[in-house]
């Protein structure tokens, strides 16, 4: 069974959940490992459109409260989904 991320209204926490941080950034990095270990090319780009729009969204809710650590995560993430789509282009 194929699992496909669809992004939520900008990664929001689940309701009733103490810790909304924990929340947000493991839908970034779900989606980031979901296009990682994509291998049917037909759904690899639009995992790697999934991830980037939960990246960029949690990049964009640092902006009121920045964590530093968490920020080098997102832009490490972002290196990352560079690479992936680098490394699966030149394998077509």
């Amino acid at each position: 069974m194929r699992r496909i991320l669809i992004p939520a209204s900008g990664f929001q926490p689940v309701a009733g959940r103490r810790d909304g941080r924990a929340a947000m950034t493991k839908n970034w990095l779900e989606a980031l490992q979901d296009a990682i270990h994509e291998t049917d090319p037909d759904f690899a780009e639009l995992k790697i459109r999934i991830a980037e729009m939960a990246i960029s969204s949690r990049f964009d809710g640092l902006e009121a409260c920045p964590d530093a650590l968490e920020k080098q995560a997102l832009l490490d993430a972002l290196g990352s989904i560079r690479l992936l789509r680098s490394t699966r282009r030149a394998h077509k």
